[in-house]
This record gives C-alpha cells, structure tokens and sequence, in this order.
C-alpha cells in the first residue's frame, strides 16, 4: 500500500522515523512551512497619534552598542543619569543619534 500526499495527490508521503507518516510529501510540507504573508497593522489613529507624542518616553539609552544622543536629551536622560549609570565621559561625548536612518519600529515621521 503506498501512501499518496493528500494536497498533490502525486508524490509519496514523507516517513519520519519518530513521527511516523505525514499526510503530506517533502515538497508540499516544505511549501506550508515557507508560507509568509504581510498583515496589515490595525491599529486606531488614536494609537498612531499617541506613538508620535509619546515617541521620547520609549527611547532606549543604547543601540547595538552606542550610547543615544536622543536619550542624553530627552526629559529621562541626561549626562548625570547616564553617569550614574556606569557610561564614561567618552562614550557620553560619542553619543549619536543610533535611530536616525535605521529601520526600527517606533521611527520618526
């Protein structure tokens, strides 16, 4: 008896040594597992208008690495703060804006 893929109907069903028989052949398990699709953010504009106003409460100290200028500015941060928190005197004075450019979730607009 030979076990057939239930979605193409052609190809043998894949045996898995623990797992036993799938229901589906390598190519059409491999299809259902490399499925991607974009879904659309919903989200109120009320949600949208409080990302922007509040976008400084949620800026991080650093990013990969590198102390955030934004954050040095910002109403949480400041030189004292971030000395407190064990940066040194160069790494406050090398401080850049890391979110500038990049691609991250909260960008400015």
């Amino acid at each position: 008896m030979t076990n057939r893929c239930q979605k193409c109907n052609k190809n043998q069903t894949a045996v898995d040594p623990v797992f036993g028989i799938s229901p589906y052949c390598k190519d059409c398990e491999n299809k259902l597992r490399s499925f991607k699709t974009k879904v659309p953010e919903m989200v109120g504009e009320g949600i949208k208008e409080n990302r922007l106003k509040y976008a400084s409460d949620i800026v991080a100290h650093h990013y990969k690495g590198h102390l955030n200028k934004e954050w040095l500015e910002s109403k949480w941060g400041g030189v004292k703060r971030a000395k407190a928190e064990g940066y040194t005197d160069k790494e406050i004075k090398d401080a850049g804006y890391v979110y500038s450019g990049s691609d991250t979730y909260y960008k400015k607009y």
